[in-house]
């Protein structure tokens, strides 16, 4: 996954919106990108609970580049 939220990120930079809206969409994506990677090794290490945690981060980064497409 972290090679496509690089692309997708460079992509979305090379577009029309407004440089606060730029960061503020790269850096949440960032964000959920690490929180769902983080997901697993929680689960497995931590306590299972935190598949809520994966379930949650995962949606959030797919929410996340749906709003920035145009159709």
């Amino acid at each position: 996954m972290g090679m496509l939220v690089v692309t997708l990120t460079h992509l979305m930079l090379m577009t029309d919106f407004s440089i606060r809206l730029k960061i503020w969409i790269s850096s949440l994506t960032y964000i959920s990108a690490v929180a769902d990677e983080a997901g697993g090794w929680l689960v497995r290490f931590v306590h299972p609970v935190f598949a809520y945690f994966k379930i949650g981060a995962f949606l959030r980064w797919s929410f996340r580049w749906r709003s920035c497409w145009p159709w």
